[in-house]
C-alpha cells in the first residue's frame, strides 16, 4: 500500500529490531492486527459475514466499533474518538487516512483501483457515511484474515513489487540490509527508489553480516560485500568496527561457502576520497574520532592482504 503513514519505514525499523536484548519483533496475537489497514479491510469482510442481508454496505459507526475491536490493544493504534471527528475535512488522523487511502483509486501501487467504496447516505446512519469492499479488497480481506490465524515470521522492510525475477537480471535478487545509507531511512529509500525505477529484484532486511547479499533463485551466490564512505571507516576505526565486521565477514566467506574449497567473495566498496572528508584539525568525519586521512587511507590499504576486494 502506497502513504499508509508518513513514518512506515521508522515504525517498521524498531519493530524488527524490537524492544531490547533478546526482544522478538513485534507480532499482534492472534486474529489481530497492528495496523488500521488491515484492520479496515478485514473488520468489512467480517460484518459482511455477519449481516449477509445487508447487501454489504455498512455504517461508519458500525465500520469503526469493528476495527477497533480487530486492532491488537498492544500497538499504537485505535480509532476511538467520536464519528465527527472523521467526518472533518481536514482530519489528519493517521489511522484514519489509512481508511481515505484503501478509498482512494491508487491504493496499491500495482493497481488502479480502490478497495473500499464510500457512498454518502444522509438517511442510512447518523454519519451518513456506508462503506462497502471491493471485489479487490475483499480478496485482500480474505488473505489478511487467513495470515492472522496464525503467527508469522516478519516479512522484508522493502522490496520490488514484484514475484519474480526478469531473466535480465539472471534470476539474482540482492538483499541489502536496512541500515544502508545511514540508518535514518532517507538514503536507504533513495536507493530502493531507483532500485525500483530499474526493476532490480531487491529485498531490504537486516543482515548480520556484510550490507550487500545476493541470492542466485533460492541459493545464496558466493559474495558478500560491505560498503563505506570515508567518514564511514573513520568511524568504524573508532569504535572497533572496522576489525570485527572484517572478522565476521572471514569467518563468514568459510561457513556461507561451504569451506576453504568454496569459500566466498569478500568486497569492499569504498566511497569519497579521505583527504576531501577531513574536518578542523585534519581528521576524517569528525574530530573527535581521531583519525587522520593516513589513518583512514591504511586501514583502506591493507584491506587486500587481508583477503578483500577493495
Amino acid at each position: 500500500l502506497k502513504g499508509v503513514g508518513g513514518q512506515y519505514y521508522e515504525v517498521l525499523t524498531k519493530s524488527v529490531k524490537g524492544a531490547g536484548k533478546n526482544k522478538k519483533a513485534f507480532q499482534p496475537a492472534v486474529n489481530k492486527f497492528s495496523s488500521v489497514a488491515a484492520a479496515g479491510l478485514v473488520a468489512l469482510l467480517e460484518l459482511e459475514a455477519a449481516n449477509p442481508s445487508s447487501l454489504g454496505s455498512f455504517s461508519m459507526e458500525s465500520l469503526l466499533g469493528k476495527i477497533n475491536d480487530l486492532l491488537d490493544p498492544r500497538c499504537n493504534a485505535n480509532l476511538n474518538q467520536r464519528v465527527e471527528y472523521y467526518l472533518d475535512a481536514n482530519n489528519i488522523d493517521p489511522g484514519w487516512l489509512q481508511i481515505k487511502k484503501l478509498i482512494s483509486s491508487n491504493a496499491s501501487i500495482d493497481l488502479d483501483l480502490p478497495f473500499i467504496k464510500e457512498r454518502k447516505r444522509k438517511d442510512a446512519c447518523p454519519s451518513g457515511r456506508m462503506y462497502e469492499l471491493t471485489d479487490t479488497g475483499r480478496a485482500m480481506a480474505k488473505r489478511l484474515k487467513l495470515y492472522a490465524r496464525t503467527l508469522v515470521e516478519s516479512g522484508p522492510l522493502r522490496q520490488l513489487p514484484d514475484t519474480t525475477v526478469d531473466e535480465e537480471f539472471g534470476m539474482v535478487t540482492m538483499s541489502m540490509d536496512f541500515r544502508e545509507g545511514g540508518g535514518g531511512g532517507k538514503s536507504l529509500h533513495r536507493y530502493c527508489d531507483e532500485l525500483d525505477s530499474r526493476g532490480v529484484p531487491y529485498v531490504v532486511r537486516e543482515l548480520k553480516v556484510a550490507d550487500y547479499i545476493f541470492f542466485i533463485g533460492d541459493k545464496l551466490a558466493p559474495i558478500l560485500i560491505e560498503r563505506k564512505t570515508a567518514e564511514d571507516v573513520a568511524s568504524s576505526l573508532h569504535d572497533g568496527r572496522w576489525e570485527r565486521q572484517q572478522r565476521n565477514m572471514r569467518k563468514a566467506q568459510f561457513v556461507l561457502g561451504g569451506g576453504p574449497a568454496r569459500r566466498c567473495q569478500i568486497c569492499y566498496i569504498i566511497e569519497g576520497d579521505p583527504s576531501k572528508r577531513t574536518v578542523h584539525g585534519g581528521n576524517v568525519g569528525r574530530r573527535n574520532w581521531s583519525q587522520s586521512v593516513d589513518d583512514v587511507e591504511n586501514a583502506i590499504g591493507t584491506l587486500p592482504s587481508l583477503g578483500f576486494s577493495v
